[in-house]
């Protein structure tokens, strides 16, 4: 299994940097986390990083601008697999805002959740879908109901808060993800999915 380079809120003077990775369609919840970020920032300095492409691009910039944190949000697109290992070590707390969408989706198993957990990145995510499956809550992550951004920037605030908890947590949580699956098959199915975002930007209504 992996080891990450830096351990998460390596540098207390630093910004909280949130990570996601994934699709940027509707069930993600992505605008959610940016709503969120927008709450948090008023109480903790703060940035988003977005990797992935999808046809909610254009819905989470505005959101970003409406909001007032466009310069806090960078969205990074589709990126290697070096670049994407930067990523996770340089981040803080992974993130997964998922929703039930308007056609009634919602997240399934989660493996990208898997990834984080294997580089022990502090995990927060919705309460939706194979999430609870994974995530523990205040065991191996934090869980979060589903499209309240407000609920969301208060469980981020308190994973920031303590950060020694806070790698405790993913410290357990890498641990568990290890016993309970193969990390050939979070890397795997990781890699699958990722890699389907560059075709998700022609699928209407995904």
């Amino acid at each position: 299994a992996r080891t990450a380079v830096r351990p998460a809120f390596s540098d207390p003077k630093a910004p909280v940097r949130l990570l996601f990775v994934g699709r940027l369609v509707e069930r993600k919840g992505v605008e959610v986390l940016v709503r969120a970020l927008a709450r948090l920032r008023h109480r903790r300095d703060a940035e988003l990083v977005v990797i992935g492409s999808g046809n909610r691009e254009g819905h989470i910039r505005r959101t970003a601008a409406l909001e007032g944190v466009e310069d806090h949000v960078h969205l990074l697109g589709f990126v290697g697999s070096e670049r994407l290992a930067r990523e996770y070590e340089a981040s803080d707390i992974f993130v997964l805002p998922a929703i039930v969408d308007s056609r009634g989706d919602t997240e399934g198993l989660g493996v990208v959740l898997l990834e984080a957990l294997a580089y022990e990145r502090p995990v927060v995510a919705s309460r939706a879908g194979g999430i609870p499956d994974i995530v523990v809550d205040g065991l191996t992550g934090w869980l979060t109901d589903p499209g309240d951004a407000q609920i969301l920037s208060d469980r981020l605030l308190e994973v920031a808060s303590d950060p020694e908890k806070a790698r405790l947590v993913a410290a357990r949580g890498k641990s568990e993800a290890e016993r309970r699956f193969s990390w050939d098959l979070i890397l795997a199915e990781t890699a699958s999915t990722y890699r389907s975002a560059v075709e998700v930007r022609r699928a209407q209504g995904d």
